[in-house]
């Protein structure tokens, strides 16, 4: 028996369970079909960063907007649901320049948004870096800060937006492998192992899986699988508020509520997508954990006690790919967020809603639209 709804979202990532239960709040009933378990993959193990500082231009408003929903995640989920998601907000994102010419790149930054309109972020000189962190070396010259950025807890976040799409009315089917998908009478029929669902409405949000589900309806999305890395150490005895990051060194970090540090910044982990895994490569942790030490020489003997990495899916231009499919009707893409989605998920979700709802792409999502590539071309 074919089961039907209004929209089916394919994957439960946190875009796809923010696009669900904003679908489910304008009275649509939707169905979630999730081949592993719901937030398995990017959503649960990124660095929960919530983060506008240093956006592509054209994520900016998106951004901003994302970031007053994490602020009042409680009024719009329940203060019950997103009390867990422990977002943290006003403690500042800071990016640190060890090098000169990195200085000077963040000035031409702040000075480019600044001539956009945006004032949010502020270049730091080192006696401002002192006052924000402590135990610095000797190398760190400033750099640029949003102050109003922050972080989250991504598992905890992902499991608040799957309570608040339930409850909404949103059936979540998980470890369900699409077979096919076929198009008949104005209605998408997607064919699983466990039997076919149906509606006339799509939404692709299967994150490093994302170009195998457009292809199954002809299109081809330039979205590259890989894996990235993180790693946590054992509690340290400094108190470090804003979130780091490096210009141009791959570092990120933050401190946790326990006094642990997460640690990440692209570190690269071998992608096995058919078997829904990755592995950290040992050497690429060793190779972080010296950039911190650069920016922090009292971190050298800090143990680290944990690794781990998760999948993601990338598009040439490093920002996602959201909209309609130029081919396929009522086919929508949300993917490619290139390992920096978690903080846009709360407007994207709301965005991509009102835009089916209204049957009209919304203009803050309008730039991600899939047809900015030209390589998208038909599968035959």
């Amino acid at each position: 028996m074919t089961r039907s709804s209004d929209i089916i979202v394919i994957g439960a990532g946190i875009h796809g369970l923010s696009c669900a239960f904003h679908l489910a709040c304008e009275k649509r009933a939707v169905t979630i079909l999730e081949k592993d378990v719901v937030g398995q993959h990017a959503s649960s193990v990124n660095a929960g960063g919530l983060r506008t500082l240093l956006r592509d231009i054209p994520e900016i408003p998106l951004s901003l907007e994302s970031q007053k929903r994490w602020e009042n995640l409680d009024q719009i989920l329940g203060s019950k649901l997103a009390k867990p998601a422990k977002v943290t907000t006003n403690v500042g994102q800071i990016g640190i320049a060890v090098e000169a010419s990195e200085m000077e790149w963040c000035k031409s930054r702040a000075n480019e948004t600044k001539r956009l309109g945006y004032d949010y972020e502020e270049i730091i000189d080192r006696k401002e870096l002192d006052k924000l962190i402590d135990n610095l070396s000797s190398e760190c010259l400033g750099g640029i800060i949003a102050r109003k950025d922050g972080h989250a807890s991504p598992a905890n976040a992902t499991q608040a937006y799957r309570s608040a799409a339930s409850a909404a009315g949103v059936r979540i089917h998980e470890r369900v492998v699409i077979d096919r998908i076929t198009r008949k009478d104005q209605q998408w029929i997607v064919h699983t192992d466990d039997g076919a669902f149906e509606a006339p409405v799509v939404v692709n949000c299967s994150g490093a899986w994302g170009h195998k589900v457009a292809e199954s309806v002809g299109d081809r999305l330039p979205i590259e699988c890989q894996a990235l890395s993180m790693m946590v150490t054992k509690r340290v005895g400094f108190n470090i508020t804003p979130v780091v990051i490096g210009i141009d060194q791959p570092l990120s970090f933050k401190q946790t509520d326990i006094g642990t540090l997460v640690i990440g910044g692209g570190i690269p982990a071998k992608p096995e997508p058919d078997l829904s895994t990755s592995k950290p490569y040992a050497e690429r942790l060793i190779e972080s954990a010296k950039t911190l030490t650069r920016f922090f020489p009292s971190f050298s003997d800090v143990q680290i006690v944990r690794t781990w990495s998760g999948l993601e899916g990338f598009t040439p231009d490093r920002m996602p790919i959201i909209g309609p499919s130029t081919d396929a009707e009522n086919f929508w893409h949300v993917c490619g967020f290139s390992a920096h989605g978690f903080q846009l998920a709360p407007e994207t979700g709301f965005r991509v809603a009102r835009s089916i709802v209204n049957n009209q792409v919304d203009n803050l999502i309008a730039p991600f639209t899939p047809s900015r590539f030209q390589i998208i071309k038909k599968v035959s």
